[in-house]
């Protein structure tokens, strides 16, 4: 994807379904995802400085799985074209 100032990332399936899951919790219940994102913003930070090498990245994508998959199925229940609309967004 290209971001706006220019730049180009590579966003992963998993990091799409993530995020389509935050901004359906912050559409459904704007107190509560501005609770998960405090949250995250302190621990994802302090969590990201020790990922320095890929197999810790491969760990922490593996711990994370499961919540892809929950989120992407409970989206999937309420959205079923969940996947082509996460797909046209990230598309650059």
């Amino acid at each position: 994807m290209t971001l706006a100032n220019g730049k180009s990332m590579q966003v992963n399936r998993q990091l799409q379904r993530l995020k389509a899951l935050e901004i359906a919790l912050m559409g459904v219940s704007a107190p509560s995802h501005r609770m998960m994102r405090r949250l995250y913003d302190v621990l994802g930070k302090r969590l990201a400085r020790y990922i320095q090498n890929p197999i810790l990245a491969d760990i922490a994508y593996l711990i994370l799985l499961p919540v892809e998959w929950i989120s992407f199925f409970v989206l999937k229940s309420i959205i079923p074209e969940i996947q082509t609309l996460t797909e046209r967004l990230y598309r650059s």
